[in-house]
């Protein structure tokens, strides 16, 4: 009967098919039986408290189910017990981006042409059969792999934590298949500060054995550089010796801004690589200017690669090592002595409470870990397998300079046991602070997202230690009291616990740990039930909202949508009073209406339109080509028991075609001052005009000299942009705009040929919201000038009144006031007008400028 009906099928086959039935009907039955195949995860009274009260948007709770049991994280340091079964879970990647980080080890892969097995050559050997007739094989040597590695691991106590993340790190580089052979050696100090090397199986090394003659070995030491030893000259010493015949790198998983803090605290330098996998004699770099001139004698200082494990450092050193790659990589030198111990300042201990340890750190860490910190607060200890775990599933863009600032900023005590595990336990008062920012529907999806990850096949990564919670299991296991999730009976069978076990389930009506306090968001539950569908000025909302909306990211100033044409601008005036600037409508309005102002993003050096640094700037300066439309949010307070901010709409805007930004100067997140982008937003349809978005007035007049690179006016675009404007889609710069912007290029240049300083002048007026800028002031001759892209009547007569409101305000006073033309005026009266005025003439002729007040 089957043959007549699919006569396309053979014996095995048709035997599968019986096979797949005899399957699905026993899935089948088991369903009906137990009902728990496809349902949710069992609830806690903690979890169910907490659904009682929260938003509809977020509430629906687990469904509850006799089919599934609390997993309780197997900690041997804890101090409570949990009665259940021993099973091991899935566990997470250790080691975050690896696949973009085993691309960026890709340059390694370059073969060793000349290498010691031999190829038929089969081009030659036809090309010799035809000039001789005799049939003789020619071999030629055949490519093979450039270097062995060897792996160096620091193995001091503050490295135990890496231990996994090491590992797979190693992992991927044996993945790679770049290497011929793959050594690890651990490296451990006496207690002199000498250093000892063993394999792996124990057995001692020796320090020289590490280097190869043929200088085909490559050496990568990985260390945090914590221990006392690497304060001392011995492991410098024996760097550079390695250093000088073969390539070698230092791999630091601490984030950088803390190696300074360790003893990575040598001279650092950019260094550009001579021939591809040359030793690090070979590296180039330019000499700082104040590094000391001890030990010249015996040699000069040696640079070594430092690194950290993310993508873009091991990317820039591959790529400088093995195709010499212009930008180069970050170096530390090392002088023959191996290093001053002076160099080393011991940092003074911290004093601070708990509490102000733990705000501090949710301050100043990058937002990655900081979130990281608040995921693992429910929990008063937990290992690093489930950090990691938390870290995959939750905070994905989480690196591990984020995980080792998790680590190292105090947040967390490091209790290691005998045999070498590691567990991260919270004080209470700490614990408390950061569950402050535990956002109610992010303790809900914390438990969804693990007891998902536990059920999901194809995790190859280990195993984590799990105690399946029962009143009848065999054993009280020490495990964390609060369980991070919950598995069904077929989840429970594929972790291995037999079907009795599994069958001995826990009722949601069992005891469960208390569950953190949350303070509830005060928004009814209507109001987040419903998705929303629009939005008006003056409505208050959330980012989450905002995405369900238009689309976009999470963070970020400027946040492009990518399936609507919007792009959403949030600005919050408390950051920005900090830094001396502000965002919001100009008291001052023109012909056109009012102006909104917007400082650009970026926190750090100069704003740029340019590279992804600049790419939320480019967007909006070309939001016009690409059909967008720009909606603008203001912070409007904190979510209660969240960290976001709600947001209060302004509503849509278009740049100012004649003046789509200015340039100033602020100060940045370091206190140096930088250059920064202002756009000039005008509403182009229903807007919230609120006087508290003002940007208020100057309480005195203050003027203040910027770089001459600073410019006046949008159409008066940077140098490097001048003759390529790619990047603004606003309305066309006229002809006398775009030769006001070349006059001025090259005049500064001209006066910079004489060495001269130039500066502009930023001028607040008391009073008023709205900055004035100069065109150009000489500060060598003190000479104030005004430049304009033509000669007629009208833009003369605007120069020399701008000149006599400017000059009332510059320091020094009474500066010299000139006009720069790009041409000499034809009609004469216009010269007479300027000399009555006191107003010198400046004007571009040929090659050269013409004027009385320029110097000869």
């Amino acid at each position: 009967m089957l043959h007549a009906v699919a006569p396309q099928l053979d014996a095995t086959a048709i035997a599968d098919a019986l096979w797949l039935a005899t399957r699905m009907s026993e899935t089948s039955s088991e369903s009906l039986d137990s009902g728990s195949k496809l349902q949710p995860p069992a609830t806690t009274p903690a979890f169910a408290t907490l659904a009682a009260d929260r938003p509809r948007a977020e509430a629906q709770a687990p469904s509850a189910t006799p089919k599934s049991r609390a997993l309780h994280e197997r900690l041997p340091g804890s101090d409570s017990q949990v009665r259940g079964h021993a099973v091991g879970v899935p566990r997470a990647a250790a080691l975050p981006l690896a696949l973009e980080v085993t691309r960026a080890l890709r340059p390694w892969k370059q073969p060793w042409y000349m290498g010691r097995c031999h190829a038929l050559d089969l081009d030659a050997t036809v090309d010799s059969y035809a000039r001789s007739g005799e049939l003789i094989p020619v071999f030629t040597a055949a490519p093979e792999r450039w270097f062995d590695l060897v792996l160096v691991v620091d193995r001091s106590p503050s490295m135990q934590v890496w231990q996994e993340t090491i590992d797979a790190f190693v992992n991927v580089l044996d993945r790679l298949g770049a290497f011929r052979t793959l050594q690890v050696r651990d490296l451990t100090f006496t207690a002199g500060s000498g250093i000892e090397l063993h394999d792996r199986q124990g057995r001692s090394t020796a320090a020289g054995q590490v280097c190869s003659p043929n200088g085909r070995r490559l050496v990568v030491t990985v260390s945090d550089c914590a221990a006392r030893a690497w304060r001392a000259p011995t492991i410098w010493q024996q760097l550079r010796e390695w250093s000088q015949t073969t390539p070698v790198a230092l791999l630091n998983p601490l984030p950088t801004k803390v190696w300074r803090r360790t003893g990575l605290d040598l001279p650092t330098v950019r260094v550009a690589s001579g021939p591809p996998g040359a030793d690090n004699s070979k590296f180039t770099f330019e000499r700082p200017s104040l590094l000391p001139n001890e030990g010249e004698a015996d040699g000069r200082w040696l640079p070594i690669p430092v690194l950290s494990l993310s993508p873009h450092s091991l990317d820039r050193w591959s790529r400088t090592v093995m195709r010499g790659a212009p930008d180069g990589c970050a170096a530390v030198l090392v002088p023959p002595s191996g290093r001053n111990v002076s160099h080393g300042r011991s940092r003074p201990s911290s004093s601070r409470g708990p509490e102000a340890r733990a705000e501090g750190f949710l301050r100043t860490s990058a937002p990655a870990a900081a979130r990281l910190a608040v995921l693992c607060s429910p929990f008063d200890r937990l290992s690093l397998g489930l950090l990691h775990l938390i870290r995959q599933e939750l905070v994905p863009e989480a690196t591990t300079a984020d995980i080792a600032e998790v680590l190292t900023a105090g947040v967390f005590t490091l209790d290691t046991d005998a045999g070498g595990a590691v567990e991260l336990v919270v004080a209470q008062k700490i614990q408390a602070r950061l569950r402050q920012d535990l956002a109610e529907h992010e303790v809900w999806r914390l438990h969804r997202v693990l007891s998902r990850y536990v059920s999901s096949p194809g995790n190859s990564q280990g195993r984590l230690p799990v105690v399946a919670q029962g009143v009848h299991g065999p054993d009280e296991i020490p495990a964390e009291a609060k369980p991070f999730g919950h598995a069904s009976l077929p989840t429970l069978e594929l972790l291995g616990l037999s079907s009795s076990g599994a069958d001995e389930t826990q009722s949601h009506d069992s005891p469960a740990p208390d569950r953190p306090e949350l303070k509830e968001p005060n928004r009814s539950a209507e109001a987040l039930d419903a998705r929303i569908t629009t939005i008006r000025p003056g409505q208050i909302t959330t980012r989450a909202e905002m995405m369900q909306l238009f689309g976009g990211g999470p963070q970020g100033g400027i946040v492009p949508s990518v399936t609507t044409p919007n792009i959403l601008i949030y600005t919050d005036h408390e950051a920005g009073h900090r830094y001396g600037y502000y965002d919001g409508w100009l008291a001052e309005t023109d012909e056109q209406g009012a102006v909104f102002e917007y400082t650009g993003a970026g926190t750090v050096g100069d704003q740029t339109f340019t590279g992804r640094k600049g790419s939320g700037n480019k967007a909006i300066l070309q939001h016009v080509e690409a059909g967008r439309t720009l909606r603008v949010f203001i912070a409007n307070g904190k979510v209660p028991g969240s960290g976001a901010k709600y947001q209060r709409y302004v509503g849509e805007f278009t740049l100012d075609p004649d003046q789509p930004y200015v340039m100033r100067q602020a100060p940045d997140d370091n206190g140096d001052l930088r250059n920064v982008i202002v756009f000039r937003l005008r509403p182009s349809g229903d807007v919230e005009h609120d006087a508290k978005d003002d940007i208020p007035p100057a309480e005195e007049t203050k003027t203040t000299l910027v770089s001459a690179d600073v410019a006046t006016n949008a159409v008066v675009e940077s140098e490097d942009n001048l003759e390529t404007d790619g990047t603004r889609s606003v309305q066309a710069k006229t002809e006398t705009e775009r030769r006001e912007a070349v006059l001025l290029r090259r005049f500064r240049a001209y006066l910079q040929r004489r060495g001269h300083v130039l500066k502009r002048h930023q001028i607040k007026i008391k009073g008023e919201a709205s900055t004035l800028q100069t065109d150009l002031y000489d500060v060598t001759d003190h000479v104030l000038y005004e430049a304009k892209g033509n000669t007629s009547r009208e833009a003369v007569r605007m120069a020399v009144g701008q000149l006599h409101d400017f000059r009332r305000h510059v320091e020094p006073p009474n500066p010299r006031v000139a006009v720069l033309l790009p041409s000499e005026p034809s009609d004469k009266d216009l010269k007479d007008y300027l000399s009555d005025a006191g107003i010198a003439l400046v004007y571009l002729d040929g090659d050269t400028f013409i004027g009385d007040i320029l110097p000869e």
